[in-house]
């Protein structure tokens, strides 16, 4: 762990002032959160250690924590609906799904591709809520790239776990669902680095951009419910 004086005075130089106070608030949320609920999910585990293939991690990002009060504001901005089921894509060791619990959802999903982190997000869940035996949750490994959504997905949340052409599979299995099972849907994407897949995605809608944290944020919804496809 660093020195937090010698990386206060670090950070004063190279990001001045707002944003060192951000980043302080945003670490000590981190490490609240687990002391609070006896969970494990401050700690980043950098590109190179993620117990993944070589090909695979080159398009993945590094683990970091989603930090709960941003996460919340985004939820209330996104006005969701009252029934919906939640799925994070690249859900890490499952901070979002914690936080997205407390919005009432049906059930939780973290589609993750890492086996440790899949471990890990499991045991926080568990001790999340293992007073909350009524919470449902559900943690799958595999590649985003793969995952075929369900038709009662309506949630789908992003922290920038992977490259854009993972984002472009990802939104094409989302459309064979809604044509499927045509419904509204809602896309957080949690701290927006890409955005070109979201933006392009002929059946999305940006409705709100917020800056939470210091960080630019999004929402999509669908611009239509996709018709079912006639079997011919």
């Amino acid at each position: 762990m660093k020195n937090p004086i010698t990386w206060g005075y670090a950070s004063l130089r190279e990001r001045g002032l707002s944003r060192t106070l951000s980043s302080a608030v945003s670490f000590i949320d981190n490490w609240w959160f687990d002391w609070r609920y006896g969970t494990d999910t401050a700690t980043v585990v950098r590109t190179p250690f993620l117990d993944m293939p070589s090909p695979v991690k080159a398009l993945a990002h590094e683990y970091r924590a989603t930090k709960a009060a941003p996460m919340r504001k985004l939820m209330d901005a996104a006005e969701l609906p009252e029934h919906k089921v939640f799925i994070d894509m690249g859900c890490g060791k499952g901070k979002a799904l914690m936080v997205a619990a407390d919005y009432g959802c049906q059930k939780l999903i973290g589609v993750e591709y890492s086996p440790a982190l899949c471990e890990r997000a499991r045991v926080n869940l568990q001790a999340r809520f293992k007073n909350q035996p009524e919470v449902a949750f559900e943690i799958v490994q595999c590649d985003a790239a793969e995952y075929e959504f369900r038709d009662d997905e309506n949630v789908i949340y992003f922290y920038n776990p992977f490259a854009a052409q993972i984002a472009q599979s990802v939104l094409q299995s989302l459309e064979r669902s809604l044509r499927r099972v045509p419904r509204p849907v809602w896309l957080l994407y949690y701290v927006c680095e890409f955005r070109e897949p979201f933006d392009a995605c002929p059946f999305l809608e940006l409705k709100a951009a917020p800056i939470l944290g210091g960080c630019e944020h999004l929402i999509f919804t669908n611009r239509w419910y996709l018709p079912r496809v006639n079997a011919s």
